[in-house]
């Protein structure tokens, strides 16, 4: 049992109080000896049993003390944890922050913004094409370019849901709806903004990704269609606008549908135009 009580405090009885005579008696005639005797035994007696309590006493605060040391240590290593697994998770979020920004680039401090800025379309346009998607010519017009360079990118990112016709559900850029004029279809762009809008198209392919073939497809195309001799005739132009925009359409409905081969975009059928 637990001692509750310092017992190196105690102090000895006085067996020569009246109190204890019988106790002295008893032990003389136990030993046949003299009462300073007899009291001398009940004081050797009593201090056996009080070094023993005293013995066991400081046992016992040894043993609390080394309890005590133990589960201040036992503290100091669940905080010790605490703090490394906390400096751990906020390091995990540091770089997972770090990884969701853009690398910034290095700065020139000698060099100035150039004349100009590349035309290219809208964010949203660059990556429907990215993804082999179709996208109207008019978004690459120079009119829709210049609207582009004063939209930043993150604004032109704006994301919706998507239901595919698996039930599935994707992530899918939204157009801007600022627009003052719709979107037109091609076939009723000019010939002459289809002229204008030619190297944009051709370079956003390219720095999409799309392969050499259909760029140098495209390419052929617009130069045929450009030099064709039916231009020359009254409705020329809105002819071979309706061409194109009818090998585009027919171009990524084969796209769509994942046919393996497909025509050479860049000959012109003749019968068809």
């Amino acid at each position: 049992p637990r001692i509750t009580r310092d017992p190196s405090l105690d102090v000895p009885p006085d067996f020569t109080d009246p109190v204890h005579a019988i106790t002295v008696e008893a032990v003389m005639a136990k030993l046949g000896d003299t009462s300073d005797a007899a009291i001398a035994h009940l004081l050797a007696a009593w201090n056996t049993v009080h070094d023993r309590n005293v013995a066991a006493w400081e046992a016992q605060l040894a043993r609390d003390e080394a309890q005590a040391r133990a589960d201040e240590e036992a503290r100091l290593q669940d905080e010790a944890a605490a703090n490394l697994r906390a400096q751990e998770s906020a390091e995990a979020e540091r770089v997972a922050e770090e990884k969701t920004k853009r690398k910034l680039p290095d700065m020139d401090e000698n060099t100035v913004i150039g004349d100009y800025s590349e035309a290219q379309p809208p964010m949203h346009a660059r990556e429907k094409l990215r993804k082999r998607e179709f996208v109207p010519l008019d978004w690459f017009t120079p009119k829709r370019c210049a609207e582009a360079l004063l939209v930043a990118p993150d604004t032109d990112k704006s994301l919706s849901f998507l239901q595919g016709e698996d039930g599935s559900f994707s992530l899918a850029p939204l157009a801007p709806k600022a627009h003052r004029d719709p979107i037109r279809p091609d076939n009723q762009l000019s010939w002459n903004e289809i002229g204008l809008l030619r190297p944009i198209y051709l370079r956003t392919l390219r720095s999409v990704g799309w392969p050499d073939r259909f760029i140098t497809g495209y390419a052929d195309l617009f130069m045929a269609l450009d030099a064709h001799p039916i231009r020359g005739l009254k409705f020329g132009d809105e002819v071979v606008t309706r061409y194109l925009a009818e090998i585009r359409v027919d171009l990524h409905n084969k796209i769509s549908d994942g046919q393996q081969i497909i025509y050479n975009i860049g000959i012109i059928n003749e019968s068809r135009l």
